[in-house]
């Protein structure tokens, strides 16, 4: 179950489509092509990340491309994040050979979440908790 937290808090339960050859090697490579190119603030701040098992990730995105995640005040790693040319939110994590996972997100709810949706189906609602400028 802690497995599926982390994964479901760092949206990272699916492989992203697209060229392989093209990808970072590492996710530092990730964070420094992410830093490089222009991050929109709408996509920085501290995100909850709520899975269909009930489990909750507390997902906060930094402007330089990095991420970190944590759940019950326990720091569960990060990695690189960034959006590709379609749009989809990426994520590498420093863990290993873990592959990017990319997530499509739904428009906005009335209350303000969304939901994030893996290339394998998996769903994610997420919530800002943090508004763009009081972020990192």
């Amino acid at each position: 179950m802690r497995i599926t937290i982390v994964l479901a808090g760092a949206l990272a339960l699916a492989a992203c489509g697209g060229d392989e050859a093209a990808a970072p090697e590492t996710a530092d490579e990730a964070a420094s092509e992410a830093a490089a190119t222009s991050v929109d603030p709408a996509d920085v701040g501290l995100f909850e990340i709520s899975s269909d098992d009930g489990g909750t990730v507390m997902h906060r995105r930094m402007a330089d491309g990095t991420f970190t995640d944590s759940a019950d005040g326990e720091d569960l790693g990060g990695g690189a994040w960034r959006r590709n040319e379609d749009g989809a939110m990426c994520f590498g994590q420093n863990q290993g050979d873990a592959e990017e996972a990319c997530w499509v997100e739904s428009e906005p709810r009335e209350d303000g979440s969304w939901t994030a949706m893996a290339s394998n189906g998996d769903t994610v609602i997420v919530r800002r908790v943090t508004e763009p400028d009081a972020a990192e």
